[in-house]
């Protein structure tokens, strides 16, 4: 049974979503639950109640939407009639108590410190304190039960009441909005009217312009890529698919001078934004013994308009053609590259594995220098975006319908990481493996909001540690959302967790 519970509004998931893997990391996979764990079919207000009671922590994530859901208030008064001992997390500055906040848990919560967690999770400082404030909080749990504050459990709040109230506070905004746009309606027509009064009598009308001379400067372009193909290029080739070995034994032995090795003979073309994904045919190859597979050179649109607010907005961005590997690192991959002195090793605490998983609990450093012995580079984060989702741009690698059986996530992992290429069917367009789910994965790109440019700096490789690296794909432990293809996710370049894997690129 989980240790610690999360309560949350439903704006500070992405909050949630990050602070969990570094729970796991120090108290395991199990040690965590909040609400996202519940499955359907589930009597979910009493599996939360029985979270509740088992946990040893309560953590209150404090917003102003959770201290305004009857159903977080609901919770914490629970944990407060058991005595469960919390940890208030402020992730918004500057809050205070609103007025549909009951007095009896402000008079609780002022009595608890807060930690301060507005800044997000971004460096070790930051995740030490956050690491110190858990330990303080579990050994807090008392050494017997204590007799609950109430006999009975707290009710679940009521969803009507709530939908009614939400209604009537619509219907008062709604109110206020047309009455401030009739009273400006009506200072316009007053002005508009006194305007044209002074025009009748022949009043100049001062700083006029005479616009017969104005010179229009031309929009400026979107910028373009500085490694665009000509898009007027001959149709698409045919290529052949190369078989795939599964074996997971993995013998690189790099050399100081690589050996050319074979391309392909046909000029990819530059596929334009919205194209058909179906149009290419997978091309894979051996490279320093690892397979990869062709990413063609094109256009799609990168982000999305609907997603989280960091993947907005949606907009095109052109792609030289590159190659990168079908799968994710794998521990036997990782181990040869240790083993050559080309990597440090790495510790995987409360993890049982086997050499065709992927390998986890990697920071960048970590992966960059295997990608660089390999004689390859972390993709970049639009690189990676384009392989998963293609010219189409599909929600998800395989389309845009979300299918179980195409990923390992949450719901199907059993809190465990899967070996590479388990869930064949979730191949992208371009037949690369588990771009959704099984672990997130590294990139290059420092984590800098859209549009996506690539010449401000954000695909540098100088290691500045107070700037997150983007990670993509999400894992076996999260939900079907963050398996989105756009989604982003982000984290300190020393973070070194069970979640996070990588794959290399090569051009």
């Amino acid at each position: 049974m989980p240790t610690i519970f999360i309560c949350y509004g439903r704006a500070d998931r992405s909050f949630v979503d990050r602070i969990v893997p570094l729970i796991h990391q120090v108290h395991g996979l199990n040690s965590v639950w909040f609400d996202g764990r519940i499955r359907g079919g589930d009597e979910w207000w009493q599996v939360i109640l029985d979270q509740i009671a088992h946990c040893e922590l309560f953590v209150y994530v404090i917003s102003n939407e959770s201290m305004n859901s009857p159903y977080c208030q609901a919770e914490l008064r629970e944990a407060r009639r058991l005595h469960k001992p919390i940890l208030p997390l402020r992730v918004r500055p500057g809050l205070d108590y609103p007025e549909r906040f009951p007095q009896d848990l402000k008079e609780a919560l002022v009595k608890i410190q807060y930690l301060e967690m507005a800044p997000g999770v971004r460096d070790t400082k930051e995740v030490t304190e956050f690491y110190a404030a858990l330990k303080q909080g579990l050994e807090r749990k008392p050494p017997s039960p204590l007799i609950p504050l109430a006999p009975e459990p707290v009710l679940c709040p009521a969803p009507l009441e709530r939908t009614h109230n939400r209604n009537t506070q619509y219907l008062k905004w709604g109110i206020g909005a047309l009455l401030a746009a009739l009273t400006i309606g009506a200072i316009i027509i007053g002005l508009s009217v006194f305007m044209d009064d002074n025009a009748l009598i022949g009043t100049p009308v001062l700083n006029a312009v005479d616009d017969s001379n104005i010179q229009l400067s031309p929009k400026p372009l979107a910028e373009t890529p500085t490694n665009l193909i000509d898009a007027t290029t001959t149709p698409m080739p045919t290529f052949t698919v190369m078989p795939v070995s599964d074996t997971a034994t993995f013998t690189h032995t790099p050399s100081i001078t690589p050996s050319p090795e074979p391309l392909a003979t046909a000029i990819p073309t530059l596929i334009p934004a919205h194209s058909s994904n179906s149009a290419w045919i997978t091309v894979t190859r051996q490279y320093r013994d690892v397979l990869f597979v062709e990413v063609p050179a094109g256009c799609f649109m990168m982000g999305t308009d609907e997603g989280e607010h960091d993947e907005h907005p949606a907009h095109e961005l052109c792609l030289d053609d590159f190659w990168i590997m079908k799968t994710e690192v794998t521990r036997a991959m990782y181990a040869a590259c240790a083993a050559a002195g080309g990597c440090t090793a790495i510790a995987t605490p409360n993890i049982a594995g086997n050499d065709n998983q992927p390998i986890n609990h990697v920071n960048w450093d970590q992966a960059n220098d295997f990608c660089d012995w390999l004689d390859a580079r972390l993709p970049s984060e639009s690189e990676w975006e384009y392989a998963a989702r293609g010219p189409e741009g599909w929600l998800y690698p395989w389309g845009n319908e979300f299918i179980p059986d195409n990923a390992v996530y949450i719901n199907n992992s059993g809190d465990q990481i899967a070996q590479v290429g388990s869930m064949p069917g979730g191949a992208s367009w371009v037949g690369a493996l588990d771009m959704s789910g099984n672990v997130w994965e590294w990139t290059s790109s420092f984590a800098k909001p859209y549009p996506y440019n690539r010449r401000d700096g954000r695909e540098g490789t100088s290691n500045l540690i107070l700037i997150n690296r983007v990670t993509r794909g999400g894992s076996y432990a999260n939900e079907s959302e963050f398996l989105r293809a756009a989604n982003r996710s982000s984290y300190s370049p020393d973070t070194a967790i069970g979640l996070i894997g990588f794959r290399c690129a090569h051009k």
